[in-house]
């Protein structure tokens, strides 16, 4: 292990990032009359999709909170906050790490996320990587005013990191960034023996979670292909050629819309917001919500949503929507 003792110098655009992130990025976590650090953070797959996650210790949210509470009460910039817990959410929990992870819905309205530094994925020696470079640890000092800490990243021992920022009691699960980009690649970790320049490595624990989501995704997928495969054994199809149409929606829902040829796109669209969102389309362009075909903004083209189903689906055995915003 190298005890490099010194840290990089931090310019002013990078200590006004920080202090961007220290106002908007983290949070006090209130469970059990007690406060917590928690922090906001994006987490990117390889679809380019992403996922918002609010980062706390397994000690202040752990399963048996969600089975009992229907809210999270949060302090952000001195401003109480509440999520309600009354919309399914992926949740990871991890008692070794030390570690839950919830996700973030637009609905709650939290605007100011960290980015995960994917290179904590990407590289195949990661220990070599960080080793000597500059990190910090953005905390409460003592569940009081945040602050921010300074040092090296010394080694990397399995998941867990060793490094020479100073913490103090509160620090559990801060966030741990890469002073080159800014992005998170860890959380601290308070020891009982008090030996507190340890934190954790979100390699493992960000793939497990990741992996949790695919597998149920594919559930998801494989239930809709079973009901692909029943409805092909109806005589749905004898009176008039027919397409389903999957609208899969950024919480995570999906819906098997089964039209007729002969419709447009933008008939389509029609059919799917007034069963679904029970509102007039024409409020559409007013609203945030998009409908995505290989990455084109349906609702946004002309000449697609005159397009007859048919036709713009030609050759598509199952074609899938994303709907964002709703």
């Amino acid at each position: 292990m190298n005890n490099t003792s010194s840290s990089e110098p931090i310019t002013i655009e990078e200590t006004q990032k920080i202090l961007e992130q220290m106002t908007n990025c983290i949070c006090k976590v209130k469970s059990k009359g007690i406060y917590g650090t928690g922090f906001f953070c994006r987490i990117r797959f390889l679809d380019n999709t992403f996922i918002k996650v609010l980062t706390t210790s397994y000690q202040i949210l752990d399963e048996h909170y969600f089975k009992e509470n229907n809210e999270i009460n949060l302090i952000i910039n001195n401003q109480a906050r509440i999520i309600n817990l009354n919309k399914k959410r992926k949740i990871y929990s991890n008692k070794d790490f030390d570690l839950t992870l919830i996700e973030i819905k637009e609905s709650d309205k939290i605007n100011d996320y960290f980015e995960l530094d994917e290179n904590i994925l990407s590289q195949e020696n990661p220990k070599l990587f960080y080793e000597n470079k500059t990190i910090y640890i953005i905390q409460y000092l003592n569940m009081e005013k945040a602050s921010v800490s300074y040092g090296i990243f010394n080694d990397l021992i399995d998941s867990e990191i060793k490094h020479t920022c100073s913490t103090k009691p509160g620090s559990n699960c801060s966030p741990i960034l890469n002073s080159m980009n800014n992005k998170i690649i860890g959380i601290s970790k308070i020891s009982e023996k008090n030996d507190n320049n340890k934190g954790i490595f979100l390699k493992v624990p960000i793939n497990e979670f990741k992996k949790q989501i695919e597998a149920k995704e594919e559930i998801k997928e494989k239930k809709v292909n079973i009901i692909d495969n029943k409805l092909k054994d109806t005589n749905l199809l004898i009176e008039k050629p027919k397409i389903m149409i999957v609208f899969k929606t950024g919480k995570g829902y999906s819906y098997g819309f089964i039209v007729n040829y002969g419709i447009t796109v933008e008939q389509l669209l029609q059919k799917f917001i007034k069963k679904v969102k029970k509102i007039d389309y024409a409020n559409i362009s007013k609203s945030k919500i998009k409908f995505l075909f290989n990455s084109v903004k349906m609702n946004e083209n002309e000449k697609v949503l005159k397009t007859l189903v048919e036709k713009y689906f030609e050759n598509r055995r199952l074609p899938t929507i994303i709907v964002t915003h709703l």
